[in-house]
């Protein structure tokens, strides 16, 4: 399963604010759901992600990796796709089919 996300930060050994027991490097991202996370980059794209970046997360074991970085269109359009999935999934339920379901006599008991 792969999760999209957007690339808020890159850490890494390169940085003079880190110290590390390996090469390894993470990346902070947003993820489509809104939900923030730290993973691993995988190895061979370390040199290729930076902030701003639209990227596939692989959500399989041994741990989550950065797995592809899409090109900007792509990213974007895939981004807005899900956003506007999303909005459609948290917007509130009309009141009609609120009170249909409260009138509907289902569970009411008799007696």
């Amino acid at each position: 399963m792969f999760h999209l996300g957007k690339v808020l930060r890159v850490i890494g050994v390169n940085s003079k604010d880190v110290i590390a027991q390996d090469t390894s490097f993470q990346a902070y991202l947003e993820m489509w759901d809104k939900n923030q996370v730290i993973v691993l980059i995988h190895p061979s794209l370390c040199g290729h992600i930076k902030p701003g970046d639209f990227v596939l997360v692989k959500y399989t074991q041994p741990e989550p990796t950065v797995w592809k970085i899409l090109k900007p269109k792509e990213g974007k359009e895939l981004w807005d796709s899900f956003e506007e999935f999303l909005s459609k999934k948290n917007q509130p339920q009309s009141p009609s089919l609120n009170l249909m379901r409260q009138d509907s006599g289902f569970g009411k008991m008799i007696g």
